[in-house]
């Protein structure tokens, strides 16, 4: 086991390294061969995953996001560790027919 969970364990810097690594570093890096297969990957099981065509055009991949950085006056926690969106798409997830 690499980490363990519980109440009295304390957030892992390693574990987010290893996000950042294989998410941002590689998986959803274009300048690494192999992008466009891996893009269409992602489309087909979050297509199954979620029972919806999902058709992703430019991923883009963030960290630690915060509610105040969408509404200032909002609860300012976490609301995503890995937040995968497409800002091209209207609906960052989900693209329904």
């Amino acid at each position: 086991m690499i980490f363990n969970s519980g109440p009295c364990v304390l957030e892992s810097e390693k574990e987010r390294n290893l996000y950042t690594k294989f998410f941002a570093g590689y998986f959803f890096n274009e300048f690494i061969d192999g992008y466009d297969e891996r893009v269409v990957w992602i489309n087909s099981y979050l297509s199954k995953k979620l029972n919806k065509t999902v058709s992703l055009q430019s991923p883009s991949i963030s960290f630690d996001n915060h509610t105040y950085l969408l509404d200032i006056d909002s609860d300012r926690g976490e609301f995503a560790d890995i937040l995968l969106h497409d800002p091209v798409l209207k609906d960052p997830l989900i693209n329904q027919p």
